[in-house]
């Protein structure tokens, strides 16, 4: 299976959410609290921005991370 159809099902599955995700979205998505949320942000093991004192998930970064 290619890249691109990989990545095709979690489209699918996200399309409903914007393209740039907050932490609650992302703990949604995931279905996990805050706390590991944030301990998956500081490992780096999602790549984000932090915007002052809150974090932005590209959508395309969360999709990496479940392709692993």
């Amino acid at each position: 299976m290619s890249k691109n159809n990989r990545r095709t099902p979690y489209k699918q599955l996200l399309r409903n959410y914007p393209d740039v995700l907050d932490v609650s979205q992302m703990c949604e998505i995931l279905k996990i609290s805050s706390k590991p949320a944030y301990s998956i942000l500081h490992a780096g093991s999602i790549e984000s921005l932090k915007v002052g004192r809150a974090y932005r998930i590209p959508k395309l970064n969360l999709i990496k991370y479940l392709q692993l």
